[in-house]
This record gives C-alpha cells, structure tokens and sequence, in this order.
C-alpha cells in the first residue's frame, strides 16, 4: 500500500464504560493503516436481543467453545465470546453515518501468518 493513499476519517463513540475500555484498546494506527471494511444489515445481538445499532461498538465472532459465529455486544463478548482478533472476531465501530467500520480483528496482511 502507498504511503501516500488517505482513507477516510473513522470514529470510535463509546455508550458505556466496557465499550470505552475496549476503545481505548484500539491501535490507530493499524486501523489508518488498513483499506476501510465494513459490516452491513447488523441488527439485533445474537445473543441477549439488544439493538446493536444503539451501541457504538459490536463484535462479528465467534461463540466460546462453539464453531457458530454472532454478531454481538461488548457485553455478551465477555459472557460468550471468544475474543477479538482474526478467527476469533472483528470488533467494529458505529461511524456517524451509521456504518460499521471494522477497528480490529483485522486478516492478517500478505506475508504475515
């Protein structure tokens, strides 16, 4: 990727304090970094029901201990989840236009393994 190629700005507006912890977790730079992906059609948590699109942060991963995969809140990641990171789950940020930017979790890059 060029050095000089800009994406777009990105923002990450936490609801509670557990999103704030998670946020303040994020690398900015990889995520500038990385060409911007995103998740679409997210609607309720998989798991306890609630509107993720009243959260600003929701997790597409995997349950613990289970091959199925959810969409899901910060708070049923720490109940059920296995975790953010590639094959475990992507962790995406409510943008104020109302898309889901991925933050973390992200493929690993050609040559990294």
């Amino acid at each position: 990727m060029s050095e000089n190629h800009q994406f777009e700005p990105w923002s990450i507006t936490p609801v509670d304090a557990f999103e704030k912890w998670i946020a303040s977790q994020i690398d900015a730079q990889q995520v500038d970094a990385r060409e911007p992906a995103y998740n679409y059609d997210v609607g309720p948590c998989g798991i306890c029901g609630c509107n993720l699109n009243d959260r600003g942060l929701h997790i597409d991963g995997r349950l613990r201990d289970d091959l199925k995969w959810s969409n899901m809140c910060t708070e049923c990641l720490k109940k059920s989840g296995e975790g953010i990171g590639w094959g475990k789950g992507q962790l995406y940020a409510r943008q104020p236009n109302g898309d889901w930017r991925l933050i973390a979790g992200f493929p690993p890059e050609e040559g990294e393994i």
